[in-house]
């Protein structure tokens, strides 16, 4: 689907617009995958020449990617987390009506396909998004990632392994550095990282390879992912509210086998295996009563990161489980507020205009 054909703009909160059922990919034998477009109000009376996301001409607006959580299994694009699920205005309204416009992706779940099915998809998102972008009036220029959970987790092995190449040269669905590096053949990839469908991106370029982001990602916003499935099952403690290592798990279902018989695959499915020094800087947000991903995860990841000279912003959530669960009064507008400011600061060369957190109704 091309700028031209995507569906109409319809009204948002707060003075926001949105654009919904976006198809950024089309895979063989599998459902079309869908983005939303939340889009900041309208500085002028509706979608002028500079496309329906800016303010008028040569007005593009900056992009941040949502990646939705549930253990790879489950979840839904239009969800920002249980903790957010009262906000009027949404989360991704209230992002946009800062000033940046939301990109909302799907993703193909593990029961659909296996590692690296989900990083295919992403980086296919943020190819349509630099493509097609500018007709819509969106910055590719100005592109950051942002996600909670699993989908934490996707952003910042996207980010990480699409900014480690220098050419963009990636052809016939292969992912950069090989998927698979242990011969084993999964669902929807081969031994070589080749996917074996044929993704397209724009309704006639099988397999369309997406450009380095390198100098576009300006930031990287994660909330409680997992940054190594290596160590998961060392790092839950003696009260796990799951058992990351059980074959029925989110990560091996992931994975496509019991986490702890498949290493060199969960090494490529981990973050922390993919950090160079030209990685975008990170926000980091993580509670420290976290069950299902121990907050090692994040303090691990933020010295690695700091280790390789990559800008990070770590900061723990007293008290506070998955999901923001258990947390005190406050607490979500917090993490909202930290990220909108560090977003802001990242792609607007500012920090955000107002309070962040809002109202909740």
């Amino acid at each position: 689907m091309t700028a031209r054909s995507v569906p109409a703009v319809q009204a948002g909160a707060a003075g926001t617009r949105y654009i919904a059922g976006v198809e950024y990919a089309v895979l063989t034998g599998f459902r079309p995958l869908l983005l939303d477009l939340i889009l900041p109000p309208a500085e002028s009376g509706g979608p002028g020449s500079g496309g329906p996301a800016s303010g008028g001409p040569g007005r593009p607006v900056p992009v941040v990617a949502w990646l939705h959580g549930g253990g790879w299994q489950q979840g839904s694009r239009r969800s920002a987390g249980p903790a957010f699920a009262g906000w009027s205005p949404t989360v991704f309204e209230r992002i946009a009506a800062a000033g940046l416009a939301v990109a909302a992706i799907d993703y193909r779940l593990s029961g659909e396909a296996r590692w690296p099915a989900q990083l295919a998809d992403v980086l296919a998102a943020l190819d349509w998004l630099r493509r097609e972008g500018p007709e819509l009036g969106l910055d590719p220029g100005r592109l950051a990632l942002m996600g909670e959970s699993a989908g934490g987790h996707l952003a910042a092995v996207a980010a990480l392994t699409d900014t480690a190449r220098t050419d963009g040269a990636v052809t016939d669905g292969a992912l950069p550095d090989g998927a698979v590096t242990d011969g084993a053949v999964t669902d929807g990839a081969l031994a070589d990282g080749t996917l074996t469908e044929g993704i397209v991106t724009d309704g006639t370029s099988k397999n369309a390879a997406p450009g380095a982001l390198a100098g576009a990602l300006r930031a990287v916003v994660d909330w409680y992912g997992p940054a190594d499935l290596r160590t998961m099952a060392s790092e839950v403690g003696p009260a796990p509210a799951a058992d990351p290592a059980a074959p029925d798990s989110r990560e091996s279902r992931l994975l496509g086998a019991p986490l702890p018989t498949v290493p060199d695959i969960a090494a490529d499915a981990s973050p922390v295996t993919h950090i160079h020094p030209a990685a975008p800087p990170f926000l980091l947000l993580h509670g420290t009563a976290d069950r299902l991903v121990p907050v090692l995860q994040s303090t691990g990841f933020a010295a690695a990161l700091r280790e390789a000279g990559v800008p990070v912003q770590l900061e723990l959530i007293a008290g506070a489980g998955h999901m923001w669960l258990a947390a005190g009064p406050g607490v979500t507008h917090r993490v909202f507020g930290l990220s909108l400011d560090f977003l802001c600061q990242h792609l607007l060369d500012g920090g955000s205009s107002g309070p962040p957190g809002g109202g909740v109704s």
